[in-house]
């Protein structure tokens, strides 16, 4: 790429940012954390068919293997949904990270959470999350804007 294409792309991009009002990776940031939200939705509705399934059982209808079927099949499409919806969500929370060092204070909150969250799921989640651990709390200050002291009148 030739100096002036460059100089040319970063000028957009500093106009793009400017014009846009939040800094980069900030869309990536909110829409990859709330992604990891879906999967809570798929158990929902996985809980909510079950619940439909016992009730239908509990008056006293004959239970057939149909709808168990169904309930079930229903239950795996609801979870399905939100593990590939959090997958999806994974490389746009890193790529703020990483790449446009997104940094605000829900953002590291969330991943803190995220992160303690992903601990529990062996063998990637708890590399994906100690690895966000490793980076994040050292570079507490960086998503936490020092707070300005206003120097006092002179008398």
């Amino acid at each position: 790429m030739a100096p002036a294409e460059q100089r040319d792309l970063e000028s957009q991009y500093r106009n793009l940012k400017s014009s846009e009002g939040c800094p980069p990776g900030h869309l990536l940031a909110t829409f990859g954390a709330c992604l990891q939200m879906v999967p809570l939705l798929g158990i929902v509705l996985s809980i909510i068919s079950m619940l439909g399934v016992f009730s239908e059982m509990s008056q006293g209808e004959p239970s057939s293997a149909e709808l168990f079927s169904e309930s079930i099949s229903l239950s795996l499409l609801a979870t399905g949904i939100g593990i590939i919806a959090a997958i999806a969500g994974i490389p746009m929370l890193l790529i703020a990270l990483f790449v446009y060092r997104y940094r605000a204070a829900w953002f590291y909150s969330f991943l803190l959470v995220y992160a303690i969250l992903c601990l529990l799921g062996l063998p990637i989640g708890t590399l994906l999350g100690i690895c966000i651990l490793i980076y994040i709390i050292p570079r507490k200050d960086e998503f936490f804007p020092a707070k300005q002291t206003q120097s006092e009148p002179a008398s």
